[in-house]
């Protein structure tokens, strides 16, 4: 009872926070940083309606300053020769593979207790979640930390959870979302670069390269938890399996750093590979990328057109989880290339032409 106390008390407190944005850009200076970064999310909210076919919830018209980095904290448990996440099950929500806290502190204190147990553990700061439109959800000062193409994929793939949320399936919600995030991302972008043209083409062209980026740390990883789960199910001694799951988290680090030489800049991972990896760290980035090719390939053989994407996801959620996972891993088997751009995936069926095609968060 405790625990739902918290998180009760913690989603009240926002909305008590909470102020509508049309009031504070009235009584913003017009040039404040805060005015420039309210109206972007206005522009990017219409831009998820209309042309990505999204839902509209209400969601994102009001602003709260919580006055603290993250809006949550997520525990992530693993066992220390799997992949497989512990799983927290909820009313309405079923069980997911994290438990979300208010306070660091208490977390933290979790995550103490299931090591004792033998578990693999790992905190971290979330900058924004989703109450699957059963609430209106507010911007939140946390997602000031991202840069502009950052920001407009949190907001997509928070409104895609409102299209479709499976209970039991942390991957198919997470990947699914970070699917649509990634296609958006890269349509949005895409429309902006007529607009870029007379004002900034470098910052454009820095988020682009930010973008695809983050893809790459994406795709590394997945190899590494590939080659894990194909050690941890092997035949070889317990004692073996454990060098050998830490030379894969040293030869990661490694991987990531010889990439990094090529970036010129820290897109927000450096500390993530600065600190020992384990299975529950990785967790946190296999639960939303390990079906994404899958979802991604989906919306390259239908062109594109998202409302018939959303249909066909709809109803894949209806289906038993084994019938689910084996749809995805066909699909994922067909795709060319782990991302393309969405400019290859086709224009988009029913999308309006000025919106030409060419990415996040819990």
């Amino acid at each position: 009872m405790s625990y739902y106390y918290q998180a009760a008390k913690g989603q009240m407190d926002i909305w008590r926070q909470s102020r509508s944005i049309a009031e504070i850009l009235d009584q913003e200076p017009e040039d404040s940083e805060l005015a420039q970064r309210l109206r972007l999310v206005q522009d990017i909210l219409h831009y998820a309606h209309t042309e990505l076919a999204l839902p509209n919830t209400g969601s994102y018209r009001r602003y709260a300053d919580l006055k603290r980095p993250y809006v949550v904290w997520n525990l992530f448990a693993a066992p220390e020769l799997s992949l497989e996440p512990k799983q927290w099950c909820y009313p309405l929500l079923g069980c997911l593979s994290y438990r979300g806290y208010f306070k660091l502190e208490d977390a933290q204190a979790e995550a103490h207790q299931l090591e004792q147990q033998g578990w693999d553990t790992y905190v971290g700061g979330v900058l924004a979640y989703s109450t699957l439109g059963w609430f209106e959800d507010p911007v939140l000062n946390t997602f000031w930390q991202l840069d502009d193409a950052g920001l407009a994929a949190l907001i997509f793939h928070e409104l895609a959870h409102v299209v479709a949320f499976v209970a039991d399936d942390t991957t198919f919600n997470e990947s699914f979302a970070t699917a649509v995030e990634i296609y958006g991302t890269g349509r949005w972008l895409a429309h902006q670069a007529p607009r870029a043209l007379g004002e900034d083409p470098q910052h454009l062209r820095l988020l682009q390269a930010r973008f695809e980026q983050r893809q790459q740390v994406f795709n590394l990883v997945s190899e590494s938890a590939e080659q894990l789960r194909q050690l941890y199910a092997s035949d070889l001694p317990d004692s073996a399996k454990r060098e050998g799951k830490q030379r894969l988290f040293q030869e990661l680090q490694a991987r990531y750093f010889q990439l990094r030489q090529s970036w010129g800049a820290d897109l927000g991972f450096d500390a993530w590979f600065q600190t020992p990896i384990s299975n529950a760290k990785l967790i946190t980035l296999t639960s939303y990328y390990d079906a994404v090719p899958a979802f991604l390939e989906k919306i390259r053989q239908l062109d594109g057109d998202l409302p018939a994407f959303y249909r066909w996801v709809r109803q894949l959620a209806e289906q038993p989880k084994a019938e689910r996972d084996e749809i995805l891993a066909q699909l994922a088997a067909a795709q060319p290339a782990m991302v393309q751009p969405a400019s290859e995936m086709g224009q988009g069926k029913g999308q309006p032409e000025a919106a030409p095609a060419v990415p996040g968060s819990f």
